[in-house]
């Protein structure tokens, strides 16, 4: 986020690197894109699709923001010949309230089948939930920060730490390159969260 203000040849080459990626990733798209033999099925909302669809909705979401934040300082020092700084509570206020869904998602998102799915172990699941939600009370409750926000989204980052951690056991090596993805991100959400809030 901070490189095009420290080395403008390096950001000049991460968004070159960037156009060829997305460039050669549509490339591969359309030409390996095949409109025959198609089967009709019916699209069912509580699905695995439905749920990496939405996921992909958050991550372009996420993204967007990230590009506003870096792009916008740019445009409006070379109009205005102004210069500001885009720092956390831009991030922390478009960010932070939309990652709830999005770990909820990561965490029930592959519980589901394909095509069409019912939730299983939901006792498990809530079981999950509310062990979640007591601790990250206990852990908001000794920082400064707002209550109720943070103790939601704490609590979806515990929510899916135990989840995975259970299908690390559960699955043994079923899905381990998924597992250890959402398993690191919500390491990642809980060790960042209580100081980024507290500083925001």
């Amino acid at each position: 986020m901070h490189t095009f203000a420290n080395d403008p040849e390096r950001g000049v080459f991460i968004l070159i690197f960037l156009f060829c990626l997305i460039f050669l990733s549509l490339l591969i798209f359309f030409f390996f894109h095949n409109t025959e033999n198609k089967k009709i099925s019916n699209f069912f909302w509580f699905s695995k699709e439905t749920s990496i669809l939405i996921n992909n909705w958050f991550m372009m979401y996420f993204l967007t923001v990230v590009l506003v934040g870096t792009i916008y300082p740019i445009f409006l020092e070379v109009i205005t010949s102004e210069k500001i700084s885009v720092g956390p509570p831009f991030y922390n206020k478009l960010i932070v309230p939309i990652l709830i869904p999005f770990l909820l998602v990561m965490a029930i998102g592959p519980k589901l089948k394909w095509i069409k799915s019912e939730l299983q172990n939901k006792i498990s699941l809530v079981l999950f939930l509310i062990i979640s939600f007591l601790l990250s009370i206990f852990i908001i409750r000794n920082f400064n920060i707002g209550f109720l926000i943070n103790t939601i989204l704490v609590a979806s980052a515990f929510f899916l730490f135990f989840i995975t951690l259970r299908d690390f056991f559960v699955r043994n090596l079923k899905n381990f390159s998924q597992n250890l993805a959402h398993f690191g991100f919500s390491l990642f959400i809980l060790s960042i969260l209580p100081p980024a809030a507290r500083s925001a």
